[in-house]
């Protein structure tokens, strides 16, 4: 199912039916990112292929998988995007799975879209336990808080667009845009392949 209809047009939330207003959380505290888009919600056959893609090393799903997204709907209107690059991940799973699937998604994005994608422009300076093991928002923040760094060369001036395969808080691409806005990205947005609602 396509994560569409009533959404916080910054984090991408469900909100109220007829409602196009920013949620309340973002109003008290908003993200670090100028909007965030999820192609589908995280359940069902979008759920399982996430989970194969992520842990039995279906890489070859990253393309088909994009292939259903629609393009007009991975930023928000207006956005202007220079560069795609991908949440980063340890070495240590990275070593253990053999590649990134944040990574293969946001390069398959890249392609359809015709932006460059940058791999060396978000590093991960430290190994955090997993997301989806934090009870909370606040632990979730807490948990990825300074784990990412990015490259000002690359990054300065330019608006980024940052990938993940799911999204629940937006807690980890809010740490990877408060990164980008520390080497003065010009506008940092982010997109995830499903959102956890």
């Amino acid at each position: 199912m396509r994560a569409d209809g009533n959404r916080c047009p910054r984090c991408w939330s469900p909100v109220a039916r007829g409602s196009s207003q920013i949620c309340a959380t973002c109003q008290t505290d908003p993200p670090s990112f100028d909007g965030l888009r999820g192609a589908f919600v995280y359940e069902g056959n979008v759920r399982d292929a996430v989970l194969a893609l992520k842990y039995e090393g279906l890489s070859s799903l990253d393309r088909p998988l994009v292939a259903e997204v629609d393009l007009d709907a991975v930023t928000p209107k207006r956005a202007v995007v220079d560069v795609v690059t991908a949440v980063p991940m340890s070495g240590r799973r990275r070593r253990r799975r053999g590649y990134n699937q944040a990574e293969a998604l946001g390069r398959a994005l890249a392609t359809r879209l015709e932006i460059p994608f940058d791999g060396d422009l978000l590093l991960r300076v430290r190994h955090v336990p997993q997301q989806a093991r934090q009870p909370d928002l606040t632990a979730r923040r807490t948990n990825v808080a300074g784990a990412f760094a990015a490259d000002r060369r690359r990054a300065q001036g330019r608006g980024v667009l940052v990938v993940d395969d799911v999204t629940t808080s937006g807690a980890t691409l809010g740490a990877c845009a408060e990164a980008l806005r520390d080497v003065e990205a010009r506008a940092v947005y982010t997109w995830a392949l499903a959102r956890e609602d």
